[in-house]
């Protein structure tokens, strides 16, 4: 629950309309609505089976009369993934946004075949894209410590037209976003990697220890 309430959090204050219920969010982008299902899984092998529930749980909801107009999209947390629950990020201040969307990437690229990111295509014709997002602590220079989270938006390749209007209103709440002199916000961003239903491969240039990217998430 906690999840929905931020990603929805996140939206609304980026300038979008938002609504709780069911599914999860609906994200409201000029003429069209997203319906949203969010999952938030524990583990690394449960990921692939939440985003198939979020999947067929869309294809219920979008086959409804009422939604006939409407677009899908799964929003998957990997926090509890990547963290589970004792990882920070150790950055200086400039950095930190950096490393977590190289994390975020560098997750995805490890699970391709073990997520089925490959597989959007089975999902209902009207979902759109599985969003990934990523957050963590961030403990800047030892001098304060700020809640630091990026996304990752997935094409499924099932709707151009659809990903084409999602991808507008994202690039628009990015664009407000950044401009928004809130201190909650400005250390937030939403990044869109994925042409062809594949995500970006980070750069690497130190081979990770544990968990730690660059040395700069520390377990």
């Amino acid at each position: 629950m906690m999840f929905e309430l931020s990603l929805a959090a996140v939206w609304g204050n980026a300038g979008s309309e938002v609504e709780l219920g069911e599914p999860d969010i609906k994200l409201r982008a000029p003429a069209t609505l997203f319906r949203t299902e969010c999952k938030r899984p524990f583990l690394e092998n449960s990921v692939r089976r939440n985003i198939e529930d979020a999947a067929s749980q869309l294809g219920d909801e979008l086959n409804q009369a009422d939604s006939q107009d409407d677009y899908g999209m799964v929003a998957i947390s990997l926090s509890r993934v990547f963290t589970k629950g004792n990882l920070a990020c150790f950055a200086p201040a400039g950095t930190g946004k950096r490393l977590i969307g190289e994390a975020l990437a560098e997750l995805l690229d490890e699970h391709i075949e073990q997520w089925g990111l490959k597989r959007f295509r089975e999902m209902h014709p009207r979902i759109v894209a599985v969003m990934f997002h990523l957050a963590a602590p961030w403990d800047v220079g030892g001098e304060r410590l700020i809640q630091l989270s990026t996304s990752n938006f997935l094409e499924t390749g099932n709707n151009a037209s659809g990903w084409r209007s999602l991808r507008e209103h994202v690039e628009h709440l990015e664009r407000r976003w950044l401009r928004c002199k809130s201190p909650s916000l400005s250390h937030r961003a939403i990044n869109q990697r994925s042409v062809e239903n594949r995500p970006v491969k980070p750069k690497k240039s130190a081979p990770r220890k544990g968990r730690s990217i660059q040395g700069s998430f520390c377990c």
